[in-house]
């Protein structure tokens, strides 16, 4: 099982168990020991800032900031296939280089938009970069 830091979910819960074994009004190095013997059926990364993360919950009703990773439009359009690291421009160049010529440049910036996962914008931009970079006229 991997070992994780606490939710704020499993704070809170924490937090009442140690009230109800301990009461409201104790210290810190209280509610701290009783956090780590609660803690005993919780797999945490860091025991440690589990214990003091309950203390600042438990004294003054404070969770830990949530931190998301922002996204940004870069990262989201780089892959579109994790799993096999296929990107939006490997599938655009393929659907350039398969049917320039054959199909006019609105049914292709159509494909790209559907096949790539590309905007109207972003499919016009890839397909002037591939047709100057592979010379397709």
């Amino acid at each position: 099982m991997p070992k994780t830091d606490l939710t704020n979910d499993q704070i809170v819960e924490l937090t009442d168990a140690v009230k109800q074994q301990i009461g409201s009004k104790a210290k810190k190095s209280d509610v701290v020991e009783t956090t780590l013997q609660l803690l005993e059926d919780i797999i945490v990364s860091d025991e440690t800032k589990a214990a003091d993360q309950v203390w600042q919950y438990y004294k003054y009703k404070k969770l830990p900031k949530v931190e998301t990773k922002k996204v940004t439009k870069k990262k989201i359009a780089k892959k579109t296939d994790k799993e096999t690291n296929v990107t939006k421009m490997d599938i655009a160049i393929d659907l350039m280089t398969k049917f320039y010529g054959e199909k006019t440049r609105k049914e292709i910036i159509e494909m790209l938009m559907n096949e790539a996962g590309l905007t109207q914008a972003g499919a016009s931009t890839y397909y002037y970069n591939i047709k100057k970079k592979y010379k397709l006229d």
